[in-house]
């Protein structure tokens, strides 16, 4: 993936974008910040334009890269995450007060009742890393007051996880990786094949994208 292509696919998702001059960057009003990518030196850096309420705006670099491919990759992923979350998370929060995303009653159970209306199948969602044999988030106990996040493969290996978090706070993050999860496969996948892009994106991607 190169920069006109994250562009493109960005800008198919209704995200609008800026590509030029070795640069790519979200379109925003003129006094809001942003986040670019740009050539800097043959490398390809990545940060946060800081123009609110500043009287000489600056940028605040967040990662860098070797080559374009590479922070391509990672600002389209950084860009559609943050978008999705807005456009379909939010959202859904906004039209079913009655799960209660942020409230104490968020369990698991409510989870699953929460996956049941957007139609996002339960394998997506385990206890046993054991057991699986699709991607998927599955939630580890970690003493009493503690669960880790783990985001497995087909094989039930674990990509990647999350550090311990709180059980009453845990379900809330379960529940936007598992939705960003089943976005990614019904949504973000058919958008990079239509690129032959598909190829590109590991598991280590998918788990930088949820």
């Amino acid at each position: 993936m190169n920069m006109k292509q994250a562009a493109e696919l960005l800008s198919r998702e209704g995200k609008s974008m800026i590509y030029k001059n070795n640069s790519l960057q979200e379109e925003v009003s003129p006094y809001d910040n942003y986040y670019q990518l740009k050539e800097d030196e043959h490398k390809w850096v990545y940060g946060f334009w800081m123009v609110e309420r500043q009287n000489n705006p600056y940028f605040k670099k967040r990662k860098e890269f070797d080559t374009e491919e590479e922070g391509a990759k990672y600002f389209f992923l950084q860009t559609l995450s943050t978008h999705y979350f807005s456009k379909y998370l939010e959202e859904f929060i906004k039209q079913h007060p009655e799960v209660d995303i942020y409230g104490d009653t968020f369990d698991e159970r409510v989870l699953r009742q929460a996956m049941s209306l957007l139609s996002i199948p339960s394998t997506l969602l385990a206890n046993d890393k054991n057991q699986i044999t699709n991607k998927a988030i599955v939630l580890e106990k970690s003493g009493d007051s503690h669960t880790v996040i783990l985001f497995v493969n087909e094989k039930g290996e674990t990509v990647k996880s999350t550090l311990p978090i709180e059980n009453e706070s845990v379900m809330f993050f379960a529940f936007k990786k598992v939705y960003k999860l089943y976005l990614f496969e019904k949504k973000v996948s058919p958008l990079l094949e239509s690129y032959n892009l598909r190829d590109q994106f590991t598991d280590e991607d998918i788990f930088l994208f949820i």
